[in-house]
């Protein structure tokens, strides 16, 4: 699975090892999970820019088809593609048996969302 995060999301998950929910983050019941980096890709450029489009790097997390069952699956989310939703009481799950990968590379949100495939 793969999740676009913006920078300070990116630095916690370097800092935790994984990913995690808290109350300052913007969505505190968990995190919608990508089913390919194209489309993480694309849901990064789509983030509402805050004061300034946001720079954003694609995390990714491979969990056993047990876990991936028991959440919940959009075929369609947001126009874009498949996702799922791991609700924070499964990211501590998630994070102690996936492999976690942070991508190297840092994107730029497309201000004008011209990216609608």
């Amino acid at each position: 699975m793969y999740r676009c995060v913006g920078l300070n999301e990116a630095h916690d998950i370097e800092e935790y090892g994984g990913f995690r929910s808290h109350s300052a983050a913007a969505f505190e019941a968990g995190k919608w999970f990508a089913t390919t980096y194209e489309n993480a890709v694309r849901w990064g450029r789509r983030m509402p820019p805050i004061n300034r489009p946001r720079s954003f790097r694609i995390a990714s997390i491979r969990v056993s088809a047990s876990i991936l069952a028991t959440l919940d699956f959009h075929d369609r989310l947001d126009g874009i593609g498949p996702a799922y939703f791991v609700p924070r009481d499964l990211l501590q799950v998630m994070n102690a048996t996936g492999t976690l990968t942070l991508d190297a590379a840092i994107f730029q949100e497309d201000a004008y969302h011209a990216d609608t495939a």
